[in-house]
């Protein structure tokens, strides 16, 4: 066994003992790193600049005490969050580039999903990943539109829990 292998299996232990909770005093500027490397990988149709000058928005709107915001904690190391604005707007879902398509973003959505009978988010058509993942977990396109910063087309989606 390689030392990448034996790398690669503490990382999926890490993952396999993570919880989901919600943020902790302190941990609002560790996510807003998180949030711009993940927004720089999945965005990368977008100047960097802009999302430099995003970060201090994201801590202040989405990672603030007000905030439902749940993390992915795995001994310590965040590797993902959701945060849901008015009971049922996710506006954000990020999860670190190194920990992605391990499940961790889908537990976070289904974490939210639990709690609430609709929710919406606005993705960028662009980011055909997070499109993709969005329908996969049962979310539909309501609507297309102009984003406002920056401009480019995004889709508006909706999940409603079946009764």
């Amino acid at each position: 066994m390689t030392r990448m292998d034996i790398g690669l299996k503490l990382c999926q232990a890490r993952i396999e003992m993570g919880e989901i909770r919600e943020i902790r005093p302190g941990e609002a500027p560790a996510l807003a790193d998180l949030w711009l490397e993940a927004s720089k990988q999945a965005h990368s149709f977008i100047p960097l600049s802009y999302w430099e000058s995003q970060k201090p928005f994201v801590e202040s709107c989405f990672l603030k005490p007000k905030v439902k915001t749940l993390v992915w904690d795995s001994s310590g190391c965040l590797m993902g969050f959701l945060s849901l604005l008015n009971e049922e707007w996710i506006g954000a879902l990020f999860v670190s580039p190194n920990y992605q398509g391990q499940g961790i973003g889908g537990s976070l959505l289904e974490a939210c999903k639990e709690k609430s009978s609709q929710l919406a988010l606005a993705v960028y058509t662009e980011n055909s990943k997070a499109c993709s993942f969005y329908e996969r977990h049962g979310f539909q396109t309501r609507e297309k539109r102009m984003s406002q910063q920056p401009p480019h087309l995004e889709r508006v989606y909706h999940w409603n829990r079946e009764r």
